[in-house]
């Protein structure tokens, strides 16, 4: 119960601070102190994999999901740092002017949240049997049901082309890049229709892994 709420908690968090052009910027740097707590607490709860990195055998499975923790990891300790240079406000008496102002520390702080959209979804997908236990045993659904089947299929469409829609309206590919970009049209979207998107976004990389190893276990 704990980790799914803390789960919810960082993901809720994580499409608040992707959406920040919709947010007060001090509000912005509140949710980016939250975000590394939650963080923290996360990797505090899954300590016991840190000391099971030198035990036993890898796999192709087993060194594909260390892979992407780490770069998860390193993902989130720079988005952390390059977000306490560039704070107007928190953290703005203790950061030099020429870091609040260098064009690689905002390129970094501004691609990185989509290079970790990405490792989050295929994450997810890695672990997908044990979140998804855990989303029927809260919720108390039978997931070989119909109804159930038919609502999933219906979500897995519609994530799939709100995703792929919103990868090129937000020209993701180009923020992968570090290309200075002032805006895209997804700005243009309501702050609910950004969300969406981002989601989504995480979604496209769950889905799309969770198919993978499907496909390779069959």
């Amino acid at each position: 119960m704990k980790r799914l709420l803390l789960n919810g908690t960082i993901l809720i968090l994580f499409l608040a601070l992707m959406s920040f052009q919709f947010l007060p910027r001090i509000l912005h740097e509140i949710f980016g102190v939250a975000f590394f707590a939650a963080g923290i607490l996360h990797l505090y709860f899954n300590r016991a994999w840190f000391k099971s990195l030198t035990k036993g055998k890898y796999d192709f499975s087993r060194a594909l999901q260390t892979t992407i923790n780490f770069l998860m990891i390193i993902s989130f300790v720079v988005i952390t740092i390059t977000g306490i240079f560039l704070s107007n406000f928190l953290f703005e008496n203790f950061v030099p002017l020429e870091l609040q102002r260098n064009i690689s520390v905002h390129g970094h702080h501004v691609a990185l949240p989509y290079l970790m959209m990405i490792l989050a979804g295929i994450h997810i997908g890695l672990h997908w049997k044990n979140f998804f236990r855990r989303f029927v045993n809260f919720f108390g659904v039978n997931p070989d049901g119909l109804k159930f089947k038919i609502v999933a299929g219906t979500l897995a469409a519609i994530i799939i082309f709100v995703g792929v829609y919103g990868a090129f309206l937000n020209r993701v590919g180009d923020r992968l890049l570090m290309l200075h970009i002032f805006g895209t049209p997804a700005y243009d979207l309501p702050f609910a229709g950004f969300v969406g998107i981002i989601f989504c976004g995480i979604g496209i990389y769950t889905l799309a892994t969770i198919f993978i190893l499907r496909f390779f276990k069959k």
